[in-house]
């Protein structure tokens, strides 16, 4: 009896500790509320573990997934380092290119300014000799012009010289008359004179040509 006392008093404690109250009534509303609150409890208990089940789950499927990830990041990371390897190696290969280009495009543009100096040279040089072969038809024209006038005016001489020739013909022949006749005439010495003015006009005239 002692035993079960102290028991109840031990319990009384408790619930009075608990808050649950001091009556055996309120003992009774305190637990069957305690065991509502522990069912609330243990479902909500029972909720957090299935939650923690399929949090553990994700996680496994999280870490699988990181692993493939890693494995691929890997593989990437070993694929970016090649492809980095070739991409110097082009670039290098894209360096020597680009300067033996530059190269020959610097040659290529001393080629062109030598090939310029030398058209501006040809052009001048022909400029000048489109000058001189103007010149020379200006002279050749104005030679032409000369022959031209100087073949009219050796025409011209050669008419007056034969004008001459004829009129010493006539001299000569009048000359031989004279000789043959012993004592000439007034008209003798007329045609005499009139001869000599004729041979005297054609001299003044042949002169400006010789």
């Amino acid at each position: 009896m002692e035993t079960m006392h102290e028991d109840f008093q031990k319990v009384s404690q408790a619930f009075q500790n608990a808050g649950i109250g001091n009556t055996t009534e309120e003992w009774i509303t305190g637990v069957t509320k305690l065991k509502k609150n522990y069912n609330i409890h243990e479902g909500r208990a029972k909720k957090f573990s299935h939650d923690l089940r399929v949090v553990g789950v994700r996680r496994n499927t999280t870490l699988i997934e990181l692993g493939k990830c890693q494995v691929e990041n890997q593989r990437l990371n070993s694929a970016m380092t090649i492809m980095e390897a070739s991409y110097q190696i082009h670039q290098l290969d894209i360096d020597t290119e680009l300067k033996a280009t530059m190269a020959k495009n610097k040659t290529l543009k001393k080629c062109l300014d030598d090939y310029g100096d030398l058209v501006r040279e040809l052009l001048e040089h022909k400029d000048s000799l489109t000058r001189k072969n103007e010149q020379h038809c200006l002279q050749l024209r104005d030679l032409k012009q000369k022959m031209k006038e100087k073949n009219n005016i050796m025409k011209e001489a050669t008419s007056q010289a034969n004008n001459v020739a004829h009129k010493l013909v006539d001299l000569a022949g009048f000359i031989r008359e004279l000789r043959q006749i012993d004592n000439s005439t007034p008209e003798h010495e007329w045609k005499l004179i009139w001869l000599l003015r004729e041979i005297e006009k054609l001299r003044v005239k042949v002169i400006p040509y010789m």
